[in-house]
């Protein structure tokens, strides 16, 4: 039986790692009945999608819907992004990378959170159409989300 060289022990090891880094990322706390109980959210409202506590059950509905159209929208652009760095990762783990090779997937990296980009930019003018104070007091990641504790104000009464 071959044993598994250094570096394809690496690639293993780190698309472990990675897969579990990004289920935990996506774990965090529910959106659903409850979620944000004492810190004066109406349930299922979270500040990533909006005003503290100020949201109606159709606003709150809009919002998670826009959201779960948007992570849609994106999951394959997110899985190329990710596939990418992690080439490029492995090419800048060898003993002797190959610049040509390393800046070309560092540009397809670039070309790829460009188009992430332009699309959470739409995204967010679309959660703001819904919500004008959509994303204040939001903590989130490079190609993430969640709830963050920041203070925002309520949103208007419709």
């Amino acid at each position: 039986m071959k044993t598994m060289s250094s570096l394809q022990k690496v690639l293993v090891f780190s698309l472990i790692g990675l897969m579990i880094a990004g289920t935990a990322a996506f774990a965090g706390p529910g959106m659903g009945k409850g979620s944000g109980a004492g810190m004066g959210m109406k349930s299922g409202d979270c500040p990533m999608v909006g005003g503290m506590g100020s949201l109606t059950d159709e606003q709150v509905k809009k919002l998670n819907d826009e959201r779960n159209a948007f992570m849609t929208a994106t999951q394959d652009l997110r899985q190329q992004i990710m596939e990418k760095e992690m080439a490029l990762k492995a090419e800048m783990a060898k003993k002797a990378p190959d610049l040509a090779t390393a800046t070309a997937l560092q540009k397809e990296v670039s070309v790829l959170e460009t188009q992430f980009d332009e699309k959470r930019i739409a995204h967010m003018i679309e959660m703001k159409k819904i919500n004008p104070y959509a994303g204040q007091g939001m903590m989130a990641g490079k190609h993430g989300r969640g709830c963050g504790g920041g203070m925002v104000p309520p949103a208007p009464e419709n």
